[in-house]
Order: C-alpha cells, then sequence, then structure tokens
C-alpha cells in the first residue's frame, strides 16, 4: 500500500500580498523581535525548522538574538514568505510505502 502526502510547498500557498507593508510579506524594514509572542505565525514554522533542536520545545526556547540574526539574513523584502516556505523541510514522509 502506497501513501501519498501532498507536500507543503510555495506553488501550494494562496498568492500573498507585497503591496501593503502592515501585512508579513509586505515587511521591507529589519526584524527586531522583542518577545516570542510577536513573531507572525507565519514565521514561526520556518524559524522551528531552521534554529530548534531537540532540547527544544517550542519557539520561546530559541533565543530571540538568534531568530533575529536568521530572519535578518534570510529575508530579502517583501515576498519573502515564499522563500522561507521552499527552505523549510517537507512536513512528515512524502511516501510511504508497505510491502
Amino acid at each position: 500500500m502506497t501513501t501519498l502526502k501532498r507536500e507543503r510547498t510555495p506553488t501550494n500557498l494562496k498568492p500573498q500580498r507585497t503591496d501593503q507593508p502592515w501585512l508579513v510579506n509586505g515587511f521591507t524594514g529589519t526584524w527586531n523581535f522583542s518577545d516570542h509572542s510577536l513573531i507572525p505565525h507565519a514565521l514561526q514554522d520556518f524559524i522551528m525548522d531552521k534554529l530548534s533542536t531537540k532540547l527544544s520545545t517550542g519557539i520561546k526556547d530559541i533565543p530571540l538574538e538568534k531568530i533575529n540574526k536568521l530572519m535578518n539574513d534570510t529575508w530579502e523584502g517583501p515576498g519573502s514568505l515564499a522563500k522561507l516556505k521552499s527552505l523549510c523541510k517537507p512536513w512528515g514522509p512524502t511516501k510511504t510505502a508497505h510491502n
């Protein structure tokens, strides 16, 4: 039995607006989060994928300095959400075969 699972890729995302700077995908500045609760949910999967360790149980376990550095090193301005999604590992196995 083979089970195929749809991967989350930028092509699966709805087009994100880049002309509205108050939306995450329209952000043009420098990231400087001062509290974990201020990190938009749209960025959390990418941050956890790149910075979490076996000892991390959530985003609050990752120092804000590391999060800000990662985001500023990766973010290229408006439209970068698709880039972040493409840099994430797929969730779970994409194909499982049982003999």
